[in-house]
């Protein structure tokens, strides 16, 4: 596994005055921005290739990596429309970059340990999206049913088939790549560039199978709200980084 791709182009808006004058991705957890345990993580397991999606304030991104991480190439890519339009859109911004090999898929707001990534990188599945047990319904999120550890469903709806709930946090591979790009296509073919890259999945569960890698208990927070950022706070000691 060589790629690692970060979506770090969108508002942020639910932290609130958090990203008021800063990306999402340079959100401080203990003290270090979200982005900094990431890079950790994929340089611990020997990923070198590294492409961001840039958008609001990404210029403090480049700034950020610059200033922490010189000896690191990064591949930039820029969401001039991250005002309009979603994660589905930044995919596609880096098709040229992600398509005919697998590679790891990281939403810029979540935060995990280098050895729950390699557990990711070594998993047989070629399609494999990490999910939590232990959630709490509330409102939109990635709803997971599973068979064993094949997922069957993603929702944005709870139903009391939900087992789980899915991270942005994924290993993906070209198949599965070329298939959510032909519809992601399609969309923005027809003017839809809003499209979550996850919602986009929901539908390919039907056509390619994906696995999931089950964190619950173990180290890996997802920074939606100023209620996640404290529960992560208070917890980000459990990464050893």
């Amino acid at each position: 596994m060589s790629k690692a791709l970060i979506l770090a182009a969108g508002l942020g808006s639910r932290l609130k005055y958090i990203t008021a004058d800063r990306p999402k991705a340079l959100t401080p957890v203990g003290g270090k921005p979200i982005l900094d345990y990431q890079i950790r993580s994929v340089i611990a397991n020997d990923i070198k290739d590294i492409a961001i999606v840039l958008g609001y304030h990404g210029e403090l991104i480049q700034h950020f990596m610059q200033e922490e991480f010189p000896q690191i190439h990064i591949h930039y890519i820029w969401n001039r429309e991250f005002a309009t339009s979603n994660s589905s859109f930044s995919v596609w911004l880096a098709r040229d970059w992600i398509q005919g090999e697998s590679y790891i898929h990281l939403n810029c707001d979540i935060v995990f340990a280098p050895d729950l990534l390699q557990e990711l990188i070594v998993s047989s599945h070629e399609n494999i999206i990490a999910i939590k047990k232990d959630f709490t319904p509330n409102g939109k999120m990635e709803y997971v049913t599973l068979s064993k550890d094949r997922i069957t469903k993603m929702a944005h709806i709870y139903s009391s088939e939900c087992v789980a709930k899915a991270f942005g946090f994924a290993k993906f591979s070209k198949n599965s790549t070329q298939f959510l790009l032909n519809k992601i296509k399609q969309c923005i073919k027809y003017g839809d560039k809003n499209q979550h890259y996850f919602g986009i999945i929901h539908e390919a569960i039907k056509e390619i199978d994906y696995y999931s890698l089950d964190a619950t208990n173990k180290p890996l927070f997802e920074i939606n709200t100023l209620e996640d950022l404290t529960f992560t706070e208070r917890n980000v000691h459990y990464l050893n980084l």
